[in-house]
């Protein structure tokens, strides 16, 4: 008689589990960037963060 592994119970109780259990909820997923506040988005998105603009640039094209 050869041992058995418990490695072998394993898919076995899955498949055992999924099948009488209700399906889980899924977990709730991060909150994507795009939801963020505009506060913060406009923070860490200023014309000075991007490289295209220098501050002097901004401020000639800008400033009223």
């Amino acid at each position: 008689m050869r041992p058995v592994l418990p490695v072998l119970y394993i898919p076995d109780n899955i498949r055992e589990l999924s099948r009488n259990d209700p399906p889980s909820p899924p977990a709730n997923p991060p909150p994507s960037p795009r939801r963020r506040p505009s506060m913060e988005f406009s923070r860490s998105h200023t014309p000075f963060n991007d490289g295209d603009f220098s501050q002097e640039m901004w401020e000639d094209k800008y400033k009223p």
